[in-house]
């Protein structure tokens, strides 16, 4: 439950916007569910869920629209960008979020300059 706004508002908002929405919520009617999917969102996930389940559905809703990456590779370095993961020379590196992402961009930023 969002304070001052409903999820359903909130979709008015995003939709128009090209992101994808997954609809994560107490609400597990299914007259809940029903609106939130003929209003736009392109999921619905009731509480309580299995985060494996979210996972999966996240990874199903980015191959609808084409947002997955397939693995980025420079030099010796390689960037998987779904698993978040990045190895140089066959070893896995930690990185932050923001150094993920910095590097993800990096990289992404390299192949199209060099096309």
């Amino acid at each position: 439950m969002l304070p001052e706004i409903n999820g359903y508002e909130l979709l008015e908002y995003v939709k128009p916007m090209g992101t994808p929405v997954i609809f994560l919520t107490a609400k597990d009617g299914v007259d809940d569910r029903i609106k939130g999917l003929k209003l736009g969102a392109d999921d619905y996930i009731a509480k309580p869920f299995q985060i494996g389940e979210l996972s999966a559905r996240v990874e199903a809703l980015l191959r609808r629209y084409g947002k997955i990456n397939k693995k980025l590779s420079f030099a010796d370095v390689e960037v998987d960008p779904v698993s978040r993961t990045v190895n140089k020379a066959g070893v896995q590196i930690d990185l932050t979020v923001k150094e993920f992402d910095l590097l993800v961009e990096l990289v992404q930023n390299k192949f199209e300059t060099n096309k």
